[in-house]
């Protein structure tokens, strides 16, 4: 099995970090560009909403490196998003990708934990969950996960007071990098003072008075630098 996901910013290293601790192999899609995006609008229905047109691409660029099971999430609710999974497979066959899974993470099922089924069947181990690293997994995520929004908060806090344009995006870019290297609990748990000392490193200007601004919107396009042109920068 070689595993993928389509691109949702940061995410995608806790995701990573998630399989790969699982013993399944991953392969990343290239980051969503404009050719990802042509052959996500190509082949997906004319009305359907512009994610699904996006994350279609980066499956599509996953294929092409490898990937033979993707993973989507969904979630229930009035939004199309629960049904990305069920027809993005059908198109993938239809472009003649027939031996394409798609395998559905359901978000509304996290404290029944079907989750552990589908990590199970993933795995390849129905007694998975017996096993240390399948708790190791778990906590390797979640860890991560929000490491990676304390980075985003830090941006958020710090990007505008920069007095060198680009430092907070190369600081960003370096930790990322870190993170995603970082592959035991004893560095994880120092990771924070990592994030602060390089975030005291830059160069900044406490006498200027930036807007406030709130984001808020659809995950995929809130998430995805390329989709939503880079709007936290």
């Amino acid at each position: 099995m070689i595993l993928s996901f389509p691109c949702m910013g940061s995410s995608k290293i806790a995701f990573k970090t998630l399989f790969e601790q699982l013993g399944i192999k991953v392969v990343l899609p290239d980051p969503t560009n404009r050719e990802a995006i042509k052959i996500g609008v190509k082949h997906s229905p004319e009305f359907v909403c512009f994610p699904f047109k996006a994350t279609l691409g980066d499956f599509v660029s996953a294929i092409k490196k490898g990937a033979d099971t993707l993973v989507m999430a969904i979630d229930c609710g009035p939004c199309r998003f629960g049904f990305y999974h069920a027809v993005q497979e059908r198109l993938i066959h239809d472009m003649g990708y027939k031996n394409i899974n798609i395998i559905p993470l359901d978000q509304a099922d996290l404290l029944e934990f079907n989750w552990v089924k589908t990590l199970q069947e993933l795995g390849g181990k129905k007694d998975l969950f017996a096993y240390s690293k399948f708790v190791k997994a778990i906590i390797f995520f979640l860890k991560k996960a929000k490491l990676l929004n304390d980075i985003q908060t830090a941006e958020g806090l710090f990007r505008a007071y920069e007095r060198n344009k680009g430092d907070t995006t190369n600081i960003i870019k370096g930790l990322n990098k870190k993170l995603d290297e970082t592959n035991k609990l004893t560095e994880l748990r120092k990771f924070t003072n990592v994030i602060k000392k390089d975030f005291n490193k830059l160069d900044i200007d406490k006498s200027r008075s930036p807007l406030r601004v709130g984001l808020s919107g659809e995950i995929h396009i809130s998430l995805e630098p390329y989709v939503n042109l880079d709007i936290r920068r």
